[in-house]
């Protein structure tokens, strides 16, 4: 239920404290902590000295306690550490320890008038200069919050309005319209705790503009809080202002608004920031655990002030084995921290489809840097999702497992000084040949404009001008595709694949002919014959010129030439979308065509990695290791065909760097 200021919380076991033991000198020195033992399970928890005073200095008491077999009794606080600048001093055992102005607010908020308030802060009973401590504290973080009596979740006393700055920062509301603010959603959330949703139509719309500025508090975007909020008990307190809410109930009106959405939108993620505590929360309930990778999801877009944590926080919900082989360690730098992460959701899945998450992720925004199997988890590019597989498979007709069906993940070998991972797989065939779709039009507009808006807003509004550079290079490449085919085909087989168009379906990615109709947005006029054919029969540029003349004339256009024109213009679309994006088609020597985003090379390797669904292109180091230049399009090999006869290929052991 929503309480007022005034009500108070009684811990089973409060502790109660004379004026005597309160008494204090003036602090005189900078407070330093004494170090824990971490053999006997030690953890500190602060005393809250009260105070009659709003405004009156904060002082306490931080004592040690033993945390097993039985927890001592505290409240554990739930914040954001600097949600805005500044800084206060506390009294720490007579001395002074600086805290941030966000928790100095939690805690006059807090405060008791009349008795001592035990409490757990990880900024004050953490030893924050101790890399040391830090790891062993934030390994039991989980359960110091789960054992808490209850959790106080502080989203402060000021909100954000919809007004800018000049840098296009939102500001924050005077007190006053904070307070009213604060006031009004409370009293929304009050009355709809009581009134229930039944017989109102839209709700969920009303909630999410209701409780827009409430969701807009930077304590939702914290990675720390899933932790916290899911393992959070029923007698927690959500704190705004000087009001107050049961967790269990705004959880609970969530998840029923939650339900409400997916209701009246089948098949659709209510895309909220309390949505996600919602999915994680039923997780953890049912199972007791939730998989690293659905963590990493639910982090996306979340902050912390220390990189790692963007990984260390959430490794309080994972499995045992995880968390037993990936012990939070701040001694390590963050990108070791990074690699360790992506190596425990593979090891997790017993598959290579994160991995692959990261390649197809890197090759979107052009990221080169090494490790080239690693992600960046400070970076703001999404990760696609965990519906990878039905991406994939959708758009790409797999069948199974993808290339690599007919064999199982073997493992992963993780080597954290020279940050490589090994990886077994097998050997399609060295590059032979390459040709990239639109290096002209990347070099005269990308790089010279370095505008990805101009590129995409230029290649659209001028399409027509661009299909002959896509025409071109089809027909150039055919020519490649037709000597690594002779080294597999008959000419006759050779003449009927060209005539099929399946030059155009590697080069489109391998994408689905219904997948690409699918995004055409005008009607596609009824085909008369196989698309792919159509394609190929159109794309000499004499017969293209010639049928634009003809159109221009007046003559009534040929329904199969109407097909083909849609879908080049579509496909310069769809080459479009990122600048940096080229399309490279390409042969092996073992006489396979294939397609990839980013550029290859000759003498790069195309592999196929077990546990991965499709071919990647890896490029040799002169250290004897490789680099992953992208996933590939490789046509004949994508439905397992290359792996299914076990004496004419070799297992190969893969060190990726």
């Amino acid at each position: 239920m929503l309480r007022g200021t005034h009500s108070h919380y009684h811990p089973r076991a409060s502790r109660m404290s004379t004026v005597r033991d309160m008494q204090t000198n003036d602090m005189a020195h900078t407070f330093r902590y004494q170090a824990l033992d971490h053999g006997l399970s030690q953890i500190r928890v602060f005393s809250l000295f009260p105070a009659s005073d709003h405004n009156a200095p904060l002082r306490g008491r931080l004592q040690t306690e033993q945390f097993s077999p039985t927890p001592p009794v505290y409240e554990a606080i739930s914040y954001v550490w600097a949600e805005r600048p500044g800084e206060e001093s506390l009294e720490v055992n007579d001395n002074e320890l600086v805290i941030t102005y966000n928790l100095a607010s939690v805690l006059r908020r807090v405060r008791y008038t009349d008795r001592i308030r035990e409490l757990w802060i990880d900024a004050v009973c953490i030893d924050q200069s101790s890399p040391k401590e830090k790891s062993q504290q934030v390994r039991k973080m989980h359960r110091i919050y789960s054992s808490a009596s209850r959790v106080l979740i502080w989203l402060g006393t000021k909100v954000l309005s919809h007004s800018v700055d000049c840098n296009r920062q939102r500001l924050w509301m005077s007190d006053e319209e904070s307070s009213e603010t604060i006031a009004r959603v409370m009293d929304y959330l009050e009355r709809l705790q009581y009134q229930g949703f039944e017989g109102i139509e839209n709700e969920e719309l009303k909630f999410e503009v209701e409780t827009e500025l409430l969701f807009d508090c930077k304590w939702w975007e914290r990675v720390w809080t899933i932790q916290e909020g899911v393992v959070a008990n029923e007698h927690s307190l959500v704190l705004w202002g000087s009001r107050e809410i049961s967790w269990a109930c705004l959880f609970d009106l969530v998840d029923r608004v939650n339900s409400l959405y997916q209701a009246t939108n089948p098949g659709k993620l209510w895309e909220h920031p309390a949505s996600e505590f919602v999915r994680v929360y039923r997780h953890y309930h049912s199972s007791g655990t939730v998989p690293m990778e659905d963590l990493i999801y639910a982090s996306y877009g979340r902050s912390a002030s220390d990189p790692r944590d963007l990984v260390y926080a959430l490794l309080g919900l994972v499995k045992r084995q995880t968390f037993e082989t990936f012990a939070p360690d701040y001694t390590q730098r963050s990108t070791c921290a990074f690699q360790r992460a992506v190596v425990s959701v593979i090891t997790e899945r017993q598959d290579l489809q994160f991995l692959l998450n990261i390649v197809l992720r890197r090759s979107e925004v052009n990221w080169t840097e090494k490790p080239s199997w690693a992600h960046d988890f400070t970076e703001s590019t999404l990760l696609l999702s965990t519906r990878l597989k039905d991406y994939l498979f959708g758009r790409y007709d797999l069948v199974q497992e993808g290339a690599c069906t007919g064999r199982s993940f073997p493992g992963v070998q993780h080597d954290a000084q020279t940050s490589t991972i090994k990886i077994t797989g097998t050997i399609v065939g060295p590059v032979a040949e390459s040709q990239i779709i639109f290096a002209d039009c990347y070099s005269e507009l990308a790089m010279k404009k370095n505008s990805a808006l101009f590129y995409r807003l230029f290649l659209r509004q001028h399409l027509n001008a661009f299909v002959p550079w896509l025409l071109q290079t089809l027909q150039d490449f055919t020519h490649i595709a037709r000597r690594a085919w002779s080294k597999r085909f008959s000419p006759d087989e050779v003449n009927a694949k060209v005539d099929r168009g399946d030059v155009w379906r590697v080069a489109m990615d391998g994408r689905s002919m219904d997948y690409l109709k699918q995004r055409i947005k005008q009607p596609m006029p009824k085909a008369l014959v196989d698309e792919w054919a159509v394609l190929q029969r159109y794309s000499a540029l004499d017969t293209w010129r010639h049928m634009l003349s003809q159109e221009k004339s007046g003559l009534a256009e040929d329904p199969e030439f109407s097909i083909a024109k849609l879908l080049y213009r579509h496909m310069v679309s769809i080459f479009s979308i990122y600048p940096h994006w080229k399309g490279c088609l390409f042969t092996t020597t073992s006489g396979y065509i294939a397609s990839a985003a980013m550029e290859v090379q000759s003498g790069d390797v195309v592999c196929i990695l077990f546990g991965c669904p499709l071919p990647l292109v890896l490029r040799p180091q002169n250290d004897g290791t490789y680099i992953i230049v992208d996933a590939a399009y490789v046509e004949g090999i994508m439905g397992g065909e290359f792996l299914q006869d076990r004496s004419s290929y070799t297992d190969t052991e893969f060190v990726i760097s």
